[in-house]
């Protein structure tokens, strides 16, 4: 195996770092609206214990990642909503 992949087990902690409740709260409660069908279209960002990086999207019913319907427009605006919040906190905006 390529010693850059780290191979992913279930509920494996591979640092040892504590689980954060913040964001296990907050997965849970989109699973809950994703279950319900309120979402339907998804993007995310994640920071690893490990300092690795990952980021996707799902694409909404419309099933085109750039150039489709109202879901991807609706997904896009997120991202860049998201984008110009995380600009701002970094940037030491006082309301971020």
């Amino acid at each position: 195996m390529n010693d850059k992949v780290v191979p992913m087990v279930p509920g494996a902690n591979i640092k040892g770092n504590e689980a954060n409740k913040e964001i296990i709260e907050k997965l849970e409660e989109l699973l809950d609206r994703a279950r319900s069908g309120v979402i339907t279209s998804f993007a995310y960002a994640v920071g690893n214990n490990d300092g690795t990086t990952g980021t996707s999207w799902i694409k909404g019913p419309d099933n085109h990642p750039i150039y489709g319907g109202h879901e991807t427009n609706k997904l896009g605006t997120a991202i860049m909503v998201l984008q110009h919040r995380y600009c701002r906190a970094v940037n030491g905006d006082p309301e971020y």
